[in-house]
């Protein structure tokens, strides 16, 4: 006798808002790809799954993700994020200045 027991082989991921945007400073940053302000931080988790079971992780870290074209960029630490805020108020003043 013969039993088929199908496994259901996947890829998830898991999100979370950041841990160091509790005051929400950096929402809303500007999105190199749809030129939109969309742009927020998240702490991400991928993972292979067996049975919907997590099994092996491909992905372990923090991104900057967007909410309009699921754009993404990796950042390793807060002085990293500070500087990406220093850059994105560089391009709202400019934004600003030529009327848009």
């Amino acid at each position: 006798m013969f039993i088929c027991l199908p496994l259901f082989i996947g890829k998830r991921e898991w999100v979370k808002p950041y841990a160091g945007n509790e005051a929400g400073r950096y929402n809303e940053l500007y999105c190199p790809s749809c030129r939109s302000y969309s742009v927020y931080p998240v702490k991400k988790r991928e993972f292979v799954t067996v049975l919907f079971v997590p099994i092996i992780p491909l992905y372990w870290g923090n991104q900057l993700c967007c909410r309009v074209c699921r754009w993404n960029q990796d950042f390793d630490s807060q002085q990293q994020l500070d500087k990406v805020l220093m850059e994105q108020k560089n391009i709202r003043e400019g934004a600003a200045a030529a009327g848009g």
